[in-house]
């Protein structure tokens, strides 16, 4: 019985070449697939470091208009706070130039004359005239 279970000695050499010829191919199919691997890793690895350059570039350029940005508005911050400024200036000399308005023109005029004529009266009477070098009163002044 063990006779029919195994065959001829003929188809065991057949059996015996096939499977060395698929050991072989199975080997050869084998490194092929290692080497499609380590390209692909590689491929990979280049992939993900050009995204990772692509991605630090971009960080960069952001860092770049955040400070730009933040420049930008701290000037607006700067010329806000003037507008405010001048604003608060602008309401108080209209409401000058209002009050100035509403006075009688009459009343205005006297008054800047009157200041105008009292220096001049001042500097002309003789008790402002300055002394002499010898500290009695110039007698220009008297007379």
């Amino acid at each position: 019985m063990q006779q029919q279970q195994q065959p001829p000695p003929s188809q065991q050499q057949q059996q015996g070449q096939a499977g060395n010829q698929n050991a072989g191919s199975r080997t050869l199919s084998t490194s092929k697939r290692a080497e499609q691997n380590r390209k692909a890793q590689r491929a990979f690895r280049e992939r993900r470091d050009q995204h990772v350059k692509a991605l630090e570039s971009r960080s960069q350029l952001l860092d770049a208009a955040l400070a730009s940005a933040d420049e930008a508005n701290r000037r607006w911050e700067e010329c806000r706070a003037l507008v405010d400024q001048l604003r608060v200036e602008n309401a108080a000399l209209r409401a000058a130039l209002s009050q100035a308005q509403l006075l009688p023109p009459n009343l205005n005029a006297p008054q800047a004359q009157q200041q105008q004529e009292e220096p001049k009266k001042q500097d002309s009477s003789p008790e402002n005239k300055p002394d002499g070098p010898d500290g009695a009163p110039d007698q220009q002044s008297l007379s």
